[in-house]
């Protein structure tokens, strides 16, 4: 039994889990709430109710995972050999704890949504289960398409904490205006870094992954219209978030602009410029793992921002 937990550890990558958790606990928590509380609104989700909607969360994404895995057992032993850990465990283990993860998601998605009054919101479960399902065993053959899918769905996890605090908001807007909307900036823009850089990242993942797609006839943006081509849209994707990072530097909104905020929007600039350095000269796919783990770290580095902004303009 205890033989199975690195397997499942790789399975569920609980690092990501983590991460996807602590993405929404600040927006939330960082950014919402003390913008609220300072306005003298009430906030809808309380301590308990957020461990409730991050597990719903993290089990959709858990899910996603092991699908994922399970699909891609034959080219991942060409991408990866021995990495994925479906193979160790069993297939009907695999979809044993892929059931379980839905189940559990479903159940907490329902006691959320009864105590809160959203049982209008409960489709939204079974839409993100089925996309990240379709994304497994269909749009990921199709060049953006899966990528697509997946930068949605990380957008997603940062919009969906918003959507959950849209009434305690609105009451927000009606009482001070100005705060609402720095609030509404500070979520744009941390869901324009989630959406775009995660679409950067599969995109190169999909480049790493040439040779097993190859094999197992999938239609990946590298395959279909050439690594060059390939790389130019990543690169883009990367001066997107360029864009997004200065803008609000340039346009000098409220909370963005002091210096410990621009002196690290300056610093993320220049890592991200060396990700696309390191983008335009990969060769092989030890190149592009290492820039797909810099995006990671990257995404990472950009929640510190979380800490530095101003919440109240």
């Amino acid at each position: 039994m205890f033989s199975m937990v690195p397997a499942i550890w790789r399975l569920l990558r609980f690092p990501n889990l983590i991460m996807v958790a602590i993405t929404q606990y600040l927006i939330l928590f960082q950014v919402i709430h003390p913008a609220l509380l300072e306005a003298g609104v009430k906030p809808v989700i309380t301590p308990l109710k957020f461990l409730e909607f991050a597990a719903i969360t993290v089990a959709i994404t858990a899910s996603g995972y092991v699908i994922n895995d399970i699909q891609d057992i034959e080219i991942d032993e060409i991408n990866r050999p021995g990495a994925n850990p479906v193979p160790f465990l069993n297939t009907d283990r695999a979809y044993w704890i892929y059931g379980s993860l839905l189940l559990g998601g479903y159940l907490i998605s329902h006691l959320m949504a009864f105590r809160l009054g959203e049982r209008d919101a409960l489709w939204m479960y079974p839409l993100f289960v089925g996309s990240l399902a379709m994304y497994s065993v269909y749009l990921k053959r199709k060049p953006l398409m899966g990528n697509l899918i997946v930068a949605i769905y990380c957008g997603a996890v940062v919009g969906l904490v918003v959507a959950l605090e849209r009434t305690s908001l609105r009451m927000l807007a009606s009482i001070d205006y100005r705060s609402f909307l720095h609030v509404q900036a500070v979520y744009l823009f941390f869901l324009i870094i989630a959406i775009v850089a995660t679409m950067y990242r599969e995109i190169i993942k999909d480049l790493q992954d040439i040779e097993g797609d190859r094999v197992g006839m999938r239609q990946t943006a590298p395959i279909i219209w050439g690594i060059p081509a390939a790389k130019y849209i990543a690169m883009g994707m990367g001066g997107l978030m360029i864009i997004n990072l200065v803008y609000p530097l340039l346009t000098a909104w409220p909370g963005f602009y002091n210096p410990a905020v621009m002196s690290y929007i300056a610093f993320l600039v220049i890592i991200l410029l060396g990700i696309m350095y390191q983008t335009f000269k990969a060769e092989d796919s030890k190149d592009y793992k290492l820039i797909s783990r810099a995006i990671k770290a990257f995404l990472l580095g950009g929640l510190a921002l979380i800490f530095l902004i101003k919440v109240a303009p």
